[in-house]
Formats: C-alpha cells, structure tokens, sequence
C-alpha cells in the first residue's frame, strides 16, 4: 500500500480558519495599543520641550524671553531628532503667539489614525491641554492627572 504523509484540506482549512479568528480579535487590540503608546509618548515629549522652554527662559532667556524649537535644539536642551518638528508619529512646533515672552507647544498626530488621536496643547502654564480629533487649544480640557 502506498500511502501518503501531511495533512489534509480540511486540516489545513481548520487551521487556517483558526488564526484568522485570532487575529481579527488581536488586531484592533494591538491597533489601540499602538495608538495609546503613541499618545503617552506625546504628553512625555511635551513636558520636555516645557522642561527644557523653563530652562531656556532662565538661562539665555533672561528671565523675559523664551526659545522656539531650533532655539531650544541649538542650545542642547532638547535632542537633534526634534529637528523639523516631527516624532514618533506626531509633529510638534512651538509659536510664540504673544512675542517672545510666550509660547504655545502643539502636537499634532500625523498618519491614517490621527482622526482618532488625540491632539495636544500646552503654554508657559505648564497646564497639557488635550482635543480629540480637532487641534487642542488654551481652551481645550486638560488631560487628567493619574
């Protein structure tokens, strides 16, 4: 008898049908995971450019002026990567709306999930202000504290 090894369609069909039942339940999971990590990354990011813009005030500034980013990454406050404004899938810039003795920090997701992300916003109150879907102002809520 000749008998042939493996497996057969339909052990094949089962198995195939079990993975795609898996990762239509671990996708979404990781998708939000993604997402999530990337918005913690974000408020991180902005409390260094804060940290680093109270540096920049009390040191080159003078106590009177604060720095934009290529200022900021000039003097070393903050790393070179900055350069162009955009990281870990978000780009930040900082406006000086009031002149020199202000500043506004945004951070604005960038990518086919950004309708979904959160936006960000913080000034020289040091108060992160968060917006989903739509650019975070001085007057959007501030995110909660853990």
């Amino acid at each position: 008898m000749d008998r042939q090894t493996g497996f057969s369609l339909i052990e094949l069909l089962i198995v195939v049908a079990i993975i795609g039942v898996v990762s239509s339940i671990a996708l979404p999971n990781f998708i939000n995971s993604r997402q999530v990590a990337r918005e913690a990354t974000a408020i991180g990011t902005i409390r260094t450019l804060t940290s680093a813009e109270g540096t920049y005030f009390s040191g080159a500034g003078g106590y009177s002026n604060y720095g934009a980013l290529t200022d900021l990454i000039t003097r070393q406050l903050i790393d070179a990567s900055f350069d162009g404004g955009n990281k870990n899938g978000y780009v930040y810039q900082i406006t000086q709306p009031g002149g020199l003795t202000g500043y506004a920090i945004t951070a604005t997701p960038q990518g086919s999930e950004a309708a979904q992300m959160r936006y960000f916003y913080a000034d020289e109150s040091g108060v992160i202000r968060q917006n989903l879907g739509a650019p975070a102002t001085a007057s959007s809520p501030p995110i909660p504290s853990r």
